[in-house]
């Protein structure tokens, strides 16, 4: 590779074929399919000279929960740490262990050719539920957490609230933000220099309504779902970095349209 640059294939992403997610559950249940896929994704890798591959494996995703008033908050909060993680999927245990096993299994096949191996942690999967971390990292190069889309238009289509928040933040669940998601892996044993934090170069957006309020200061609620498409984009609920840009630098935004909106953490 030049200059030191890898490329990895990476499998799955959460905009996957996320009505048929299970396939991904399907294919660990079987020994078959996980040595097929494999097999399959070793050929893949080599013929067309990737360095390796990356597992961004669709699990079950955590439910949306609504924002909380304080003591409603402390109560949520109480509930969610002892919810069972059968709510979110009744073969938890099971999907845990077959994972840990593909990831050996293609760790075994790929390492004497010396290609790569990583996985990458998608939004809103529980990695307490679904990664078992000191078995997963020996056979692992590096770890992806996607550190964003923990509040989107499609998810919570009636309020508006930051999408990467870097730190807890109040009346929120505790785990919904990246130091969260970085201390649970590195505690369980991973080493810092393994991990690579994701960030968003994108905006989510919402459409408010003349009861959400003038601040513009997240939980916003009363939203009408998912923000007008961009030019480029042309995808509702999303902007790129450079309709971002266009949005910041319109001088007719730039009197009355656009609110500053400080760092609620002050980090």
């Amino acid at each position: 590779a030049s200059l030191g640059l890898r490329v990895l294939l990476s499998i799955g992403g959460n905009r996957d074929d996320p009505e048929h997610s299970q396939k991904y559950m399907e294919l660990l249940e079987a020994v078959d399919r996980r040595l097929a896929f494999v097999e399959s994704a070793e050929t893949l890798v080599t013929s067309y000279g990737f360095d390796g591959i990356d597992l961004a494996w669709q699990f079950p995703l955590n439910k949306p929960k609504k924002i909380h008033g304080t003591w409603s908050g402390i109560w949520s909060k109480v509930k969610h740490t002892f919810v069972s993680p059968s709510d979110i999927d009744p073969k938890h245990a099971e999907h845990k262990e077959q994972f840990t096993a593909l990831v050996r299994e293609v760790k075994n096949t790929f390492a004497h050719k010396g290609l790569l191996v990583s996985m990458s942690v998608l939004p809103n999967v529980n990695s307490t539920i679904f990664h078992d971390i000191p078995k997963l990292v020996p056979n692992l190069d590096f770890i992806n957490l996607w550190a964003f889309d923990y509040y989107t238009p499609a998810r919570n289509p009636k309020e508006a609230d930051y999408t990467a928040p870097l730190h807890e933040l109040i009346d929120r669940k505790y785990d919904e933000n990246g130091n969260a998601l970085v201390q649970h892996w590195i505690h369980k044993g991973c080493p810092n220099n393994k991990l690579i934090y994701g960030i968003p170069t994108y905006a989510r957006t919402w459409r408010m309504s003349k009861d959400s309020g003038l601040s513009g200061v997240p939980p916003i609620s009363d939203i009408k779902g998912a923000g007008e498409a961009g030019p480029h984009t042309k995808e509702e609920g999303i902007l790129s970095y450079q309709e971002v840009c266009t949005q910041l630098t319109n001088p007719n935004h730039l009197q009355s349209a656009l609110r500053k909106v400080g760092d609620p953490t002050g980090k």
